[in-house]
């Protein structure tokens, strides 16, 4: 494929070849046009924002919880989960402890919800602790199945809870 000169490009190299001396008389032959190097810049950029948004679609999409989303027949929208004693456990090489109180229904995915305590979740490590969003994620099919869940700035992390939690599902009429 040629390239076609740009008059703008061959004033230019005219330009550096005057500057340089390199030029005896004759415009030096373009190697590239710094028009065709923006092009391709251009063209880079756009496929690196094309690869974010198709990694971004892999993830599970969060919709706000449906008002006819059902729980072993109870409405979610009218459910709440109060913790009734706060409790700590150890997923990873990290330590969480969710404090009692209520936990409300904000999220669903294809497979469960996302109830969010009213209160922080205290993450620890090894260089210090910090709060983080987060609460109960329960399953579709049952209150019985159910993990806890972190939200570190939109990203979720769900763990298994290696033991009961001590829960009471309030349901509104």
């Amino acid at each position: 494929m040629e390239k076609r000169e740009d008059p703008l490009c061959k004033k230019k190299a005219h330009e550096k070849a005057k500057i340089y001396k390199h030029c005896k008389g004759e415009l030096p032959r373009l190697a590239y046009c710094h028009h065709s190097r923006s092009r391709n810049l251009i063209l880079r950029h756009f496929l690196l924002f094309l690869v974010a948004i198709l990694l971004t679609g892999c993830t599970e999409a969060l919709l706000l919880v449906s008002p006819t989303s059902t729980i072993e027949g109870h409405k979610v929208t009218k459910a709440t989960i109060r913790v009734n004693s706060p409790f700590t456990f150890r997923p990873a090489l990290w330590t969480a402890t969710y404090p009692a109180g209520l936990y409300v229904p904000q999220f669903e995915d294809k497979d469960g919800f996302y109830f969010k305590s009213q209160e922080q979740i205290l993450g620890q490590t090894i260089g210090g602790g910090r709060t983080v969003l987060g609460g109960l994620y329960v399953s579709k099919t049952s209150w019985s199945v159910y993990k806890a869940y972190v939200d570190e700035g939109g990203a979720i992390y769900k763990f298994d809870i290696p033991f009961s939690v001590d829960f009471t599902v309030i349901r509104q009429q």
